[in-house]
C-alpha cells in the first residue's frame, strides 16, 4: 500500500501474507489509513487470495489499488 500512496501522503498500514500451497498464494493483504496532502483521510483494506502470481506481482496489485483510491479522494 505504501508504494501506491502519493509521496505527499502519510499512511499507516499493516501487511500480512500466507504461505503458498501448490503454487497458489493463499493470501496477501494490506490494511491501513491514508491521509492525502489536502488532509482527506480514508481507510483501505485489500485482500488478495488464490493467486498464482508472484508475491511481487500481488504486492504491486495492492499498491496500484491504493494509488487509485488515493487519486479518487483528491
Amino acid at each position: 500500500m505504501a508504494c501506491g500512496a502519493d509521496k505527499d501522503c502519510s499512511y499507516a498500514h499493516k501487511i500480512g501474507a500466507g504461505t503458498g500451497v501448490l503454487g497458489i498464494g493463499t493470501a496477501n493483504n494490506d490494511v491501513g489509513t491514508v491521509t492525502s496532502p489536502k488532509g482527506r483521510q480514508i481507510a483501505i483494506a485489500v485482500f488478495v487470495v488464490g493467486s498464482k502470481a508472484t508475491l511481487e506481482a500481488r504486492e504491486r496489485v495492492i499498491s496500484h489499488i491504493a494509488a487509485a483510491v488515493v487519486k479518487a479522494i483528491e
